[in-house]
């Protein structure tokens, strides 16, 4: 991706926003939220395990330890629904290293109870690594094992897996007491022990930790573009996973820390009446992206009712982000000049050149972005 120039949409110099001194954020690039739910499980499935890869940012490197966060929510269009209660357990896995996450100052599994919200692991030091610090761009592996009750139903990204695949990334199911453990386990992950594949993916809501220097942290929220559909599943650094994270994935050569928790179908409106949940997360980043407004006009709410609620979801969010509280509002238009392969329709975002350094997605034709103060 190339970064804006001095063009009509560009700004005279770039701005990084930067977090305040200590302050915790979000710092890979992969924070996301269940969007779906598994069918109840059985005796046979009660336990899954998943496997999914993360990078650091390339911003800056960090020399304390990571935090993982957990919630058992499930978010759809104008409603945040309570997860079922489950057993979790983690792991992280750093050049062939796996190290096993622990909670409250050390028990090796957390009991996340019916709609909990944002519970850490504790702090995963580098030296846990054999490392002085975590190195901007750091590529790791997160797992998470967790086991229901029987009858209680898993929460799921919404996306089933990645196309193309990403190599060492999956998930399994199996029998409590009896699929034998892979937390703690390095190396890719294979159906030995008593499991069975899965196509669903899920993982922690994201990774964070006290940077060294300035990282961007990007708060992405929206609806169905800016969740990633239309777009092939995945991460945004294999070439699919949607706009927002393929953009992010590549910011003038950098992949750049944030959370997203666009959700298809949504109107501005309802993110204002019912968000509490995914609104925490925006206190992990410093940079907001609004997305809203496409499915209040295609159901007919007007331009100033549209305009309010747009307003009113970029102030909840400037209230909670890290410092400089910077919020853009992403244009999206089509473009049958600059085709994506493979997509009959192409729409593309923007954001101005002083946000993040660079646009979200390269386009022949700029426009100014709608800036929230």
């Amino acid at each position: 991706m190339n970064a804006i120039g001095n063009g009509p949409d560009s700004d005279s110099k770039s701005v990084t926003p930067t977090a305040a001194a200590g302050a915790l954020q979000a710092v890979s690039m992969r924070g996301d939220i269940g969007r779906t739910v598994g069918p109840a499980r059985t005796a046979s499935n009660n336990v899954q395990v998943c496997r999914t890869r993360d990078y650091i940012s390339d911003d800056a490197a960090i020399s304390g330890g990571l935090v993982l966060y957990f919630s058992a929510k499930r978010v759809g269009a104008g409603v945040e629904v309570d997860g079922d209660a489950h057993a979790l357990r983690a792991d992280i896995e750093i050049n062939g290293v796996c190290v096993a996450v622990t909670f409250d100052g050390g028990a090796t599994s957390k009991a996340i109870s019916n709609g909990a919200v944002l519970v850490p692991c504790d702090p995963v030091p580098p030296s846990a690594f054999g490392l002085a610090k975590f190195e901007a761009g750091t590529l790791f592996w997160r797992k998470v094992e967790r086991t229901f009750a029987v009858g209680g139903a898993p929460v799921y990204w919404r996306t089933q897996g990645n196309t193309p695949g990403i190599a060492g990334e999956n998930a399994f199911s199996g029998a409590a007491g009896t699929a034998v453990s892979k937390i703690g386990v390095a190396g890719a992950m294979t159906t030995a022990g008593s499991w069975t594949a899965l196509t669903a993916f899920w993982g922690p809501d994201l990774v964070a930790g006290v940077p060294d220097g300035p990282m961007r942290a990007v708060y992405t929220y929206g609806a169905s573009l800016e969740e990633g559909q239309k777009d092939n599943g995945g991460d945004g650094a294999s070439g699919a996973g949607g706009y927002i994270r393929r953009g992010l994935a590549n910011v003038g050569g950098k992949k750049v820390a944030g959370v997203n928790v666009g959700m298809g179908g949504e109107r501005a409106d309802q993110f204002v009446s019912t968000s509490a949940y995914r609104r925490q997360l925006s206190a992990f980043c410093n940079i907001g992206l609004n997305g809203y407004g496409g499915n209040d006009f295609s159901s007919n709410r007007n331009k100033e009712a549209t305009s309010a609620s747009l307003d009113q979801c970029d102030a909840i969010i400037k209230l909670l982000l890290i410092g400089g509280k910077r919020i853009g509002r992403l244009v999206w238009h089509r473009s049958p000049t600059a085709p994506i392969a493979g997509r009959p329709s192409q729409i593309r975002p923007f954001a101005r050149a002083s946000l993040i350094s660079a646009p979200i997605w390269t386009h022949p034709q700029r426009h100014s972005l709608p800036m929230a103060r």
